[in-house]
């Protein structure tokens, strides 16, 4: 199984390889699984070991081969599920996020577009949390 990490790491680095990659970490699950659990190691050690594990595709395909759903839809199901409460969770909040909140508020209104809705969302809640909503964004566009 090491040989085939280590072929991993030279595929990660070709292009238009996502399907050898794939293929790899589906083969290397249960040795990825078992050098979490035995050996506990940290973030930057597991990265520069498993790289693949930091793209997006295999970020949903290891949640779909530990949980068995596509972590994606799993994810934006249950944000339109609980949108609503999460909204007014935000507006209940004052001070300085209550400052910040009426443009994300009159956007979230406003927009017919489930994904800008969405946005709006997550954006409110980062701000009730503390946090810059331009960094998650940044963080978290994939696509």
């Amino acid at each position: 199984m090491e040989k085939e990490r280590l072929e991993l790491l030279t595929g990660v680095k070709k292009r238009n390889n996502d399907g050898v990659v794939a293929d790899k970490m589906a083969r290397t699950f249960a040795y990825r699984r078992q050098e979490v659990v035995n050996e506990e190691p940290g973030i930057d050690e597991f990265k520069d070991r498993w790289p693949a594990l930091f793209q997006q595709k295999e970020i949903n395909a290891e949640f779909q081969r530990l949980v068995a759903l596509p972590l994606e839809q799993t994810f934006m199901t249950q944000l339109d599920s609980h949108s609503s409460q999460l909204i007014k969770v935000v507006q209940s909040k004052g001070g300085a996020t209550r400052a910040k909140m009426p443009g994300i508020m009159k956007t979230y209104d406003e927009v017919e577009d489930i994904d800008s809705g969405r946005e709006c969302v997550l954006k409110g809640l980062v701000t009730f949390l503390g946090e810059d909503a331009q960094d998650l964004i940044k963080e978290c566009c994939w696509r």
